[in-house]
């Protein structure tokens, strides 16, 4: 764009009264040339994601040979990484037919693009609704729209519940482990005090301790069953 272009660009960009209040014609001038170079470089943003995921379909499509091509995304030859150029790949499958823009696609990640691309047809179009409206798209708002969240404060408070389960669960598998070891210590223990009994004597200081040990040992099995027990019940 020469010069003449760029000034009549910059003429018909139109700014709000609330960005332009107590500003000077200069100072109005540099507002409108960022507010051209931002929406320019975010349009060439998604112009990038998009024309980068086809060359790399278009490259993979033309010599299909699987470990030609996985060589290919190790050998460096291209600034990204094999998990990078997969993600490219398959968002294809998404970018192909979408009906967005180059300006709405730079508000997504690669890696949202590559799930979108196997989510179905529903989905997809819910995803494309909330990216031309609220411009950035994660991979927790494509979470939301699988599970059907029509909030996030809804979704938050799921994911709170989910992660209070798994470490519940954690805690369990601990539990039953150490509950385990406990019973085969003290039937260790048991074994050795029996021995009292037989031919093969033990000292009665020994005696004592070993039968300490093992009424401390089935404290500490009755408290875990205790705890195992209370966890089952939540």
């Amino acid at each position: 764009m020469n010069p003449d272009e760029k000034n009549r660009t910059l003429s018909s960009i139109t700014l709000s009264p609330e960005t332009t209040e107590n500003l000077n014609e200069s100072q109005i001038g540099v507002v409108k040339e960022v507010v051209y170079e931002v929406n320019n470089n975010c349009r060439m943003m998604g112009m990038m994601i998009r024309s980068t995921s086809y060359e790399l379909v278009r490259l993979r499509e033309t010599i299909k040979k699987d470990r030609w091509w996985t060589k290919f995304m190790d050998s460096g030859t291209v600034p990204l990484s094999r998990r990078q150029i997969q993600d490219l790949c398959k968002s294809w499958e998404f970018l192909k037919d979408s009906e967005l823009s180059d300006k709405e696609l730079q508000g997504v990640g690669v890696r949202t693009l590559s799930k979108l691309s196997s989510s179905s047809k529903e989905t997809k179009k819910k995803s494309t609704k909330m990216i031309k409206t609220q411009g950035v798209f994660t991979q927790k708002d494509l979470d939301m729209i699988e599970k059907g969240i029509v909030d996030k404060e809804t979704y938050m408070e799921l994911t709170k519940k989910n992660n209070q389960s798994k470490m519940r669960n954690q805690r369990l598998i601990t539990l039953e482990n150490q509950n385990s070891k406990l019973k085969k210590r003290n039937g260790e223990l048991l074994e050795k005090l029996n021995l009292n009994e037989s031919s093969e004597k033990i000292s009665k200081k020994h005696f004592s301790e070993l039968e300490k040990e093992n009424e401390g040992l089935q404290k500490e099995v009755s408290d875990l069953q205790q705890q195992l027990s209370d966890l089952l019940k939540k």
